[in-house]
């Protein structure tokens, strides 16, 4: 390519530099020739990096889908244009400086150029590998993409589809759960009264009891059912029962207190 023949036509240049020699022969401060060399270096790192812009852009055209090897590319061009500048300020320095400190610096710029010129020819090698691959790798890649899609896209549907039955089961659930709570408080209310109205009959049961073992005539009464003998029945034909005595006070609930068992006793 354009890129690697001109690194090839540089790599003599910078190995057989007449510049060298004139650092070690001519006079430190003559610093012409090795200005004529950075120039020189300067326009064919500009015309390197045209010939990489062109490259790349003719590869952007050729293939549709992002370059693997853009990123990395596009690295080398920023580290070909901080050389740039790093050699323009080379060139702009002042000329009092030693031949020690001139050769240090030219043998350095000479390695980076010659380490990024190698990265360069080796990823454009890479850049021909990829589009000469570039038309079955893209067509089987972009089915498989196009598979994964889709199934992406139903399992994303099936989710969906779950979250909102499972949605559903909770607002049912949730519904069923006030249901059941309000029945409770209903049944606990009930449960409530009944107990009330049963500690009530309780109450009034005791009284009337309590009322009935007053009264002689049925605790007689009660006396005769218990002298009846275990082996025969007892005489269902009870006595006529007797008036009670009047008494100088009359009771408020004597009459109500022993109905129930007048009621059982006849």
């Amino acid at each position: 390519m354009a890129s690697v023949t001109h690194r090839d036509a540089l790599r003599p240049v910078l190995a057989h530099s007449p510049r060298n020699d004139a650092f070690n022969d001519a006079d430190p401060l003559g610093l012409d020739d090795f200005e004529a060399e950075m120039k020189r270096l300067a326009a064919a790192n500009e015309e390197l990096l045209s010939d990489l812009h062109r490259d790349e852009e003719d590869l952007e055209t050729s293939r549709p889908t992002e370059n693997p090897m853009a990123a990395e590319l596009l690295k080398l061009q920023l580290e070909n244009a901080e050389l740039k500048a790093r050699i323009e300020e080379l060139e702009s320095a002042p000329a009092v400086r030693g031949d020690d400190g001139w050769l240090e610096r030219q043998h350095e710029y000479e390695m980076l150029l010659e380490e990024k010129s190698e990265v360069i020819r080796s990823l454009h090698q890479k850049v021909q590998e990829l589009q000469e691959n570039a038309g079955p790798r893209d067509n089987g890649s972009t089915g498989a993409n196009m598979g994964q899609a889709e199934e992406i896209l139903r399992l994303k549907r099936e989710m969906d589809e779950q979250r909102r039955q499972l949605d559903q089961d909770e607002a049912d659930m949730m519904e069923q759960l006030r249901k059941m709570e309000m029945t409770m408080a209903k049944e606990r209310a009930e449960m409530s009264r009944q107990r009330q109205e049963i500690s009530r009959l309780q109450a009034d049961l005791a009284h009337e009891i309590e009322q009935t073992s007053r009264d002689p005539a049925l605790k007689e009464r009660l006396q005769n059912l218990r002298r009846t003998p275990g082996g025969s029945k007892p005489n269902l034909q009870l006595p006529p029962i007797p008036k009670p005595e009047p008494v100088a006070e009359p009771r408020a609930h004597g009459k109500d207190s022993s109905s129930f068992f007048r009621r059982i006793f006849g």
